[in-house]
């Protein structure tokens, strides 16, 4: 019968999930097309670099060592510096599963955003220590200064 027509009550979600398809597709084609890159980092200048390596001590302590005099920056006693233990631990896993050693140094940077970065100089691996906070980040960060503790 014409002019007599039945709507489910389910025919409104449906057309609210076939709208939300369309603009989902329409932005991902408006960002291919614009050549929109997600993993496209700005550009940064680093303004302050130090390389480091971190060594066990016989007590369970973390050496802090500087990368090109050889010095002790720093010892970290045991149970203290959690995040930095755990980035750490992470980063010599990653290195012991692509068969690197501990004879290469990472680096922490300071770019001209005040952005901490942690570089791995054996893998090429970046963690963006502000990510996990500015307390976790200044962990690091304190280890650019001469003879940090």
């Amino acid at each position: 019968m014409p002019g007599n027509t039945r709507h489910s009550k389910a025919d409104k979600p449906v057309l609210f999930v076939c709208v939300g398809i369309i603009a989902l597709v329409a932005v991902v084609g408006v960002a291919r097309v614009s050549g929109f890159d997600p993993t496209q980092v700005a550009d940064v200048t680093i303004v302050e670099s130090r390389d480091i390596f971190f060594m066990d001590t016989t007590n369970g302590g973390v050496s802090v060592v500087d990368g090109k005099t050889g010095g002790q920056l720093s010892e970290l006693a045991p149970g203290t510096n959690g995040f930095l233990r755990a980035t750490l631990r992470g980063l010599a896993q990653n290195r012991m599963t692509r068969g690197f050693g501990q004879d290469v140094p990472f680096r922490v940077t300071r770019t001209s955003s005040g952005m901490i970065q942690l570089i791995d100089l054996a893998t090429g691996r970046t963690i963006a220590l502000d990510a996990f906070g500015q307390t976790n980040a200044q962990v690091f960060a304190r280890l650019l200064r001469t003879g940090a503790n």
